[in-house]
């Protein structure tokens, strides 16, 4: 009453309202209380036939059209509508058994009846469009409740205060009222913290260093307030190969939270780091050939999440593989437990030298028609390869060819030349991937004995050094001295053989 009359006493200032008033009576009845009104302008309250309080009460609901219906819950005997939201839906109160509950009616017409637990007393009085509910309970003393839309109840009090009564709630969820402190009544605010939404979505990442990935199943949560949010999840990862269940955890600062699950999958889908050996050569072999080495032991690999012995290591081509000469590029492929692989290459050359001619020998002297000529050849090669001996006679037979197997290294050749003269022969050893060397050997002087002399006429060269040092001994003496005899000496001078060029 004292704060109804302060109100009186204080006419509002703000801007004039213009008001179209009409009385709300529901018809017949003696004393009719208008309570609340939604949206939609549909009136719920409460009404008497009896003229008095105490008598029986029964509820009411307006529609926006002006029309009446009586709403008592069953078997009540008073019944009084407090609220109505814009879904239709009432909140009351009724007494049964001498004590007052609470009741909600949905849109459909059904009635469900509540209490708070342990309540001597419930008394509703406000709804939101999200169906939650206020009031106040009596249990020793007067306290608030919220009932949520699925019916789960919680006491409202406020701090340091007592007989807190709520009396209607928005639907952001902040709530108004009041309570007693001090032996004064007090309105109270109540600002609703809705607990942040927890929001998850399963992911699937790669996995990184030491086969593990960092990961988060937050999809979007928020807080419906607007209120900063912290997200802590568990296990909080890394996460190791393969699937994990992880539970996110959203909360704001005022430590309300929610949770949701989710999966992390880690996948190996990297793939190894490989490096291969510097290249290679070898000389050929038989068939102009070699055998492709094997690399494998040279080759460097590594992988994220397959240890160094578990990777599988192939070559191509594989080693022992028989290539000719040139340059050849080798392939190798490293790939890990999970299918990933990746490659490197390098070279192997085959390479071949010419096989050299090392010496020749022939008949030192001349040889009498009839006698076979024996010329030798020795052949020296870098690889171990089959060699063919070609001897080229200059009388106008046939070519001699000597074949020599791998590692055999010296070819002879015979010849018995049908006519006297001086003869040449050219020796050509080719190995098998073709590369030869060619020398000539000089000369081979046949006679014949029952032909006569031989005369002719030519240069013969003598070259520095083919005429080996010799000495001349030079003797002094007196005259009629003995050797060894006083003033006797013998002195050796050394003498060469000129070079120059003589007629034969």
């Amino acid at each position: 009453m004292i704060l109804l009359a302060i109100l009186m006493a204080a006419p509002y200032r703000g801007a004039a309202q213009n008001y179209t008033y009409s009385t709300i009576d529901f018809p017949g009845a003696t004393g009719t209380i208008a309570i609340d009104i939604n949206d939609q302008g549909e009136i719920v309250g409460e009404y008497s036939t009896t003229g008095t309080i105490n008598g029986p009460l029964h509820g009411f609901l307006r529609d926006a059209q002006g029309n009446f219906i009586t709403i008592d819950f069953p078997g009540a005997t008073v019944t009084a509508l407090v609220g109505i939201n814009d879904q239709g839906e009432i909140v009351g109160t009724y007494f049964s058994g001498g004590q007052r509950h609470g009741f909600l009616r949905d849109s459909q017409g059904n009635f469900v009846s509540f209490d708070f637990p342990g309540a001597t007393e419930t008394f509703p009085y406000g709804i939101n469009d999200q169906g939650e509910i206020v009031g106040g309970y009596y249990a020793g003393g007067w306290h608030g409740f919220l009932r949520d839309a699925q019916g789960n109840f919680t006491t409202i009090d406020f701090p340091g205060g007592t007989d807190t009564f709520p009396h209607g709630i928005n639907d952001q969820g902040n709530i108004v009222g009041f309570y007693q402190a001090g032996g004064s009544i007090h309105g109270f605010l109540a600002v609703s913290n809705t607990s942040p939404v927890a929001i998850c979505q399963g992911v699937t990442v790669s996995a990184g260093q030491n086969c593990t990935a960092v990961a988060s199943i937050d999809d979007g949560s928020f807080d419906p307030d607007g209120d900063p949010i912290t997200l802590s999840q568990s296990p909080p990862g890394p996460y190791p190969l393969g699937t994990t269940t992880v539970t996110l955890t959203v909360t704001d600062d005022q430590g309300a939270s929610d949770t949701c699950t989710a999966t992390v999958t880690v996948v190996d889908d990297a793939p190894p780091m490989v490096t291969c050996p510097a290249g290679t050569s070898a000389s050929a072999g038989a068939n102009c050939q070699a055998a492709v080495p094997n690399l494998l032991p040279g080759v460097m690999a590594s992988d994220n999440c397959t240890p160094a012995g578990s990777l599988t290591i192939t070559q191509n081509p594989p080693a022992g593989t028989l290539v000719g000469l040139g340059t050849h590029t080798i392939t190798v492929t490293v790939t890990d437990d999970a299918g990933n692989s990746s490659t490197c290459t390098t070279s192997f050359t085959v390479t071949n030298d010419p096989p050299v001619i090392t010496s020749i020998t022939g008949p030192a002297d001349p040889l009498a028609l009839g006698i076979p000529a024996t010329v030798t050849v020795n052949v020296a090669d870098t690889a171990t390869q089959a060699h063919n001996v070609t001897f080229s006679w200059d009388d106008g037979s046939p070519d001699t060819l000597v074949s020599l197997a791998p590692g055999v290294m010296t070819a002879s050749a015979l010849r018995t030349y049908a006519s006297a003269g001086v003869y040449t022969v050219t020796l050509t050893v080719t190995d098998v991937c073709g590369a030869s060397a060619t020398s000539v050997y000089e000369f081979i002087v046949v006679y014949d004995a029952s032909a006569g002399f031989v005369t002719g006429g030519g240069w013969i060269n003598s070259p520095p050094g083919a005429c080996p040092i010799r000495a001349r001994i030079r003797e002094k003496s007196p005259k009629g001295a003995r050797d060894n005899s006083p003033g006797w000496s013998r002195q050796a001078q050394p003498w060469e053989c000129p070079t120059r060029q003589q007629q034969a």
